[in-house]
């Protein structure tokens, strides 16, 4: 069954609903909102048809990402349209790199240019070869579909410009990271969530997505490769790649539930910066047309700078607060209150919230209280 939804004329993507969230409270069909829908039904099908990927197109790449969301485990597990796959987070991500011009060579770049994303662009669907962010979201896309093609999961494809993955060690070793994830985790899952509860039984699929993922980040990361493209970013946007990753270790540590497509409609995609920062203008653009955008980017910025020390302690607090499965719940609208809201008591009890919960020791009794 194929993860097509119904689109009607009072539907278009809506970028501020989506960052917010709550998107099933504003319109019958959601999946309309989402970004996804400019395109979901005209992606090609390179597994079935073409069987040769182009990693370096966007089109490919979401098109890979929806082929493993429709084939990797069926509606009874993921719901009628697979709104509950764990894989959509990625996919929002791909596309959020591409609308705000991060695929393109920052030599391209202008410092006092502040980019538009163009819908006309002839280019729009093309990723270069010199983009970091593209590298990096080859380990979390390519890497993904190849990884689960060698665990016997999806059919296996060819993928042109070839040697630019064959001869980096880094990229290989995500696939063979994504095999022992897609052959291990994740097939127990699979047969397992068939005689147990799915809830309990999708938080520890998150935490070994979580564990996966940290180590595709620090071997993409710290290649070679990834090192000398990221050198060739604007110091502010490369503050914003590097804090992202760091923001990683975090959101593994609270085994972030806002992966699916569910998840997403009610706590939003949230607000990384929605354009490029080569300059000042940019910078200046978010303050005074988007402050939350403007908000993530300070925050990201602050995470790059922040010591291996810090970041162990700042994790070690979150993954107290997560322990407890109400804690997890709502973790994410309390951070999204703590950081956006412009209200102080709204402010103040979401901190009161996230404190006592860290220092509160996780009960058994818990799952009669919750």
């Amino acid at each position: 069954m194929k993860s097509e939804v119904n689109l009607n004329s009072e539907s278009a993507f809506d970028l501020k609903l989506w960052q917010k969230g709550k998107l099933k409270n504003f319109s019958s069909t959601p999946f309309a909102k989402t970004p996804f829908s400019e395109y979901w039904s005209d992606l090609p099908d390179v597994v079935n048809k073409h069987k040769t990927i182009d990693p370096y197109l966007f089109s490919h790449r979401m098109a890979l990402g929806k082929y493993l969301i429709e084939n990797t485990g069926g509606t009874q597990i993921w719901g009628e349209h697979y709104e509950q796959h764990w894989f959509w987070a990625y996919l929002a991500q791909l596309d959020w790199q591409r609308r705000s011009g991060r695929f393109e060579d920052p030599a391209t770049w202008d410092k006092d240019e502040v980019y538009q994303w163009n819908e006309n662009n002839p280019e729009k669907d093309v990723i270069s070869e010199q983009s970091w962010w593209g590298y990096m979201n080859s380990k979390f896309i390519v890497a993904t579909y190849l990884g689960a093609a060698e665990a016997g999961v999806v059919p296996r494809v060819q993928l042109k410009r070839n040697n630019l993955f064959s001869k980096d060690p880094a990229f290989l070793q995500c696939v063979s990271i994504w095999k022992e994830f897609w052959g291990g985790p994740h097939a127990k899952f699979l047969e397992e969530t068939k005689t147990c509860s799915k809830l309990d039984n999708n938080a520890i699929l998150f935490s070994h997505i979580w564990e996966t993922h940290s180590n595709i980040m620090h071997a993409g990361v710290n290649s070679s490769v990834a090192v000398a493209l990221c050198n060739r970013l604007p110091r502010d946007d490369r503050s914003i790649g590097l804090g992202w990753c760091n923001m990683v270790e975090l959101l593994a540590s609270m085994n972030y539930f806002v992966l699916t497509l569910d998840a997403l409609y009610d706590v939003g995609g949230g607000f990384l910066p929605t354009i490029r920062v080569a300059g000042n203008n940019s910078s200046e653009f978010l303050r005074t047309n988007s402050i939350n955008e403007f908000i993530t980017l300070k925050n990201l910025h602050n995470l790059e700078k922040m010591s291996e020390t810090s970041l162990k302690n700042a994790a070690s607090f979150l993954g107290r607060v997560a322990h407890w499965k109400y804690g997890r719940r709502c973790l994410p609208v309390t951070l999204n209150t703590a950081t956006y809201s412009r209200n102080p008591v709204k402010i103040s009890f979401a901190v009161f919230n996230v404190i006592t919960l860290a220092a509160l020791p996780h009960s058994f009794l818990e799952g009669s209280i919750w």
